[in-house]
């Protein structure tokens, strides 16, 4: 099943075959911290690439974490891919290149935010 790996850490769907059921629980290395409340499901059959992303998206997001550790520095393409160390599966050897397209998709709709509402990408002051 599918990893992401960031420098904080690591997040996993893992999966099992119940009596009549597939059971997925997205996992990750923080005690459950990063989850959101729906982070378990099941299916009659193995989840397509589109079910599975959309579920392990709906658990754990990393946009929130690109978002998290990008905002002020202009959502970088090459720096967020970089920042993503690596996202694999064996029985879904596809989703890394979809989440680099999701990635590449979300950062240039960040930065043309950021260029129509004039942001300087700055922190704010502490002062």
């Amino acid at each position: 099943m599918p990893s992401i790996v960031t420098p904080q850490g690591g997040t996993s769907v893992y999966a099992r075959r119940g009596k009549n059921r597939m059971r997925y629980r997205v996992v990750d290395e923080h005690a459950g911290d990063t989850l959101s409340e729906r982070n378990t499901r099941t299916s009659r059959r193995a989840l397509t690439l589109g079910e599975l992303e959309a579920f392990f998206n709906g658990a754990w997001s990393i946009f929130d974490v690109l978002e998290m550790n990008f905002r002020y520095g202009g959502y970088d393409r090459d720096e967020l891919l970089a920042f993503v160390v690596g996202v694999e599966s064996q029985l879904y050897p596809q989703i890394g290149k979809l989440y680099e397209r999701r990635i590449e998709a979300w950062a240039a709709a960040r930065r043309e935010r950021l260029r129509s509402d004039g942001c300087s990408c700055a922190p704010p002051s502490t002062s």
